[in-house]
This record gives structure tokens, C-alpha cells and sequence, in this order.
């Protein structure tokens, strides 16, 4: 049991944020806020996006720096459930807003009531899946379109005649991807 000391700290402390918070709960400010939220996951649900939460809106920061919108924070029991890991994994990072370690992708689909199977295959599964997932460093993935930045060609397989690596960008998906939209361009111009 915590001695006197830390007691009276905690209890005083508590009182003051409680104090700071019945001020803002009773700004019209917050008020417009929860309005437009409820606004917002009404059309998240309709459309059968992951709802946003309050913390992401406010851009609460856990210990490490990263938005603190756990996965499991505002996620139904059921919303993963019958899906496929990956794309589990896929809302789950939509539902992030940012890029996550693949343990806190797995905790997000289990919250959510899904399979995450195990986390070489789901990992495996994201770092081949290069169209919509961008692999940041190892065991950390993120949706590509969290990084307009990047680009990536259209799925599909390769022309007859064209090698990997042919024009020097080997290793470069983005570069790969620029020169493909490239020709693409070309052969629709002739």
C-alpha cells in the first residue's frame, strides 16, 4: 500500500485535474466538439469505417510520444470478428490514424473480437501486402495512404519483356512505381 505521503499527492492531484476538466467539460467550446464527433461516428458507422475517438481529436499523446488511441479504445467487441488477419490489421491501422508495432496491431484486432492467427504469418502478410501497407521498420507497418508522399503503382503483373530493376530503381518501389505510371502514360499516348 502506498505510504500517507503518496496518498495526499495522488488525491490532490486528482482534485485539480477533475477541477480543470469540469471547466472545459463546461466549455460551449467541447460542446461543439462532441456535436460534430457524434456527427462523425454516426457517418463512420454508416459507411463502415472505425469510429474516431475523442482522445484522437484532442491528439492526447501516450508516454512514447504516439497519438493515444489504443485500438481497443472505442472498438466494438464484434468489429473484427469473420475478417481475415490482414484485413483486420488494415481497419485497425485506419482506426489508429498512424503506423503501429505489430503487437499493438495484434491487440487491436483481439479487442475487436478477430483472429489474429500467428504474428510471423500476420507480419508476413503485411509486409507483402505493398500496395496498401507500408513496412516503416521492422515489425512496424503503416497504410500507404497515411504517406501521400509515397507512391506505388497499380496492382497487377508486370508487362511481357519488363525486368525488375531495368531503369536503375532496384530496391525503390516508389521510383518502380513512378516509372510504370510512366509508361502506362505512354502507351495510352501512341
Amino acid at each position: 500500500m502506498p505510504d500517507q505521503n503518496l496518498q495526499s499527492a495522488m488525491k490532490l492531484i486528482r482534485e485539480k485535474a477533475e477541477s480543470v476538466a469540469e471547466s472545459i467539460i463546461n466549455d460551449p467550446r467541447i460542446t461543439e466538439v462532441r456535436k460534430l464527433l457524434s456527427s462523425l461516428n454516426t457517418l463512420e458507422e454508416l459507411s463502415g469505417e472505425p469510429m474516431t475517438t475523442l482522445a484522437a481529436i484532442l491528439q492526447f499523446r501516450g508516454e512514447d510520444g504516439s497519438l493515444a488511441s489504443a485500438p481497443s479504445a472505442g472498438t466494438r467487441p464484434d468489429e473484427f470478428y469473420g475478417l481475415l488477419p490482414l484485413e483486420a490489421a488494415k481497419r485497425v491501422l485506419k482506426k489508429l490514424g498512424r503506423s503501429a508495432p505489430i503487437a499493438e496491431i495484434m491487440e487491436g484486432i483481439k479487442a475487436g473480437g478477430g483472429d489474429t492467427g500467428s504474428q510471423d504469418s500476420l507480419q508476413l502478410s503485411l509486409a507483402r501486402s505493398t500496395m496498401e501497407i507500408a513496412k516503416i521498420q521492422d515489425g512496424v507497418f503503416g497504410l500507404l495512404e497515411f504517406y501521400p508522399h509515397i507512391k506505388r503503382g497499380k496492382p497487377g503483373r508486370k508487362k511481357k519483356g519488363e525486368t525488375e530493376g531495368a531503369n536503375g530503381s532496384e530496391g525503390h518501389p516508389s521510383l518502380e512505381a513512378e516509372e510504370a505510371s510512366v509508361d502506362e502514360g505512354d502507351e495510352k499516348d501512341s
